[in-house]
């Protein structure tokens, strides 16, 4: 199967293709608080996102606290993702951190969500104010689901875009779904918004 690629530009209330899948069986999953001010979060077990993915079994929820989180994040299994009104994923500086699969350009995804099944990320702002990328490679992607399936649902994704002085850059998208290798990628997305990506 030839690699095959979707770039969401403008989604209130887009819902893109979504099958029904197998729930996770919730026996024995947990949920992990994730927090930076402990009068504001208390029972917080992690001040980062990633920190709190790297530590999660599949099947398990991340429950994030207002705030913005200064950081990529990287999911490679079966998570649920809860952000509370005003938590944002905001990180100053992105790098590359995967590639695509058609072409293998260099990309920096904010939210990486690879090789795995059964994400869903809830009431999340993803933002890329201050993404910094002051040249046309690395791409700028706001949520990245690369070989992967699942939910976004109130995500917001905000500002994947470069400065103006790169405005001819085939670079800055909100949203992208690809696939290769013979997977398909399934995404569905409900009751989201993006505003002010690059192309």
């Amino acid at each position: 199967m030839s690699p095959r690629s979707w770039s969401v530009v403008a989604a209130i209330g887009l819902f893109a293709v979504l099958v029904p899948t197998a729930p996770i069986d919730a026996v024995g999953a947990t949920t992990i608080i994730v927090g930076q001010n402990a009068a504001v979060c208390p029972g917080a077990q992690f001040a980062k996102i990633q920190d709190a993915v790297n530590a999660a079994s599949p099947g398990d929820t991340i429950q994030i606290c207002p705030g913005v989180y200064d950081e990529q994040v990287s999911i490679s299994k079966a998570l649920q993702v809860n952000g509370n009104n005003g938590a944002t994923l905001r990180p100053s500086g992105a790098a590359a951190n995967t590639a695509g699969l058609a072409s293998g350009q260099s990309i920096a995804a904010i939210l990486l969500i690879e090789n795995t099944a059964d994400v869903t990320i809830r009431n999340v702002t993803v933002d890329g104010t201050d993404a910094d990328i002051n040249a046309c490679s690395p791409d700028l992607i706001g949520v990245f689901f690369r070989n992967a399936s699942g939910q976004l649902s109130h995500v917001a994704v905000r500002n994947a875009k470069l400065s103006s002085n790169f405005s001819g850059c085939q670079s800055g998208s909100a949203i992208l779904v690809q696939s290769g290798g013979g997977h398909e990628s399934v995404v569905g997305i409900a009751d989201s918004s993006i505003h002010a990506y690059h192309r």
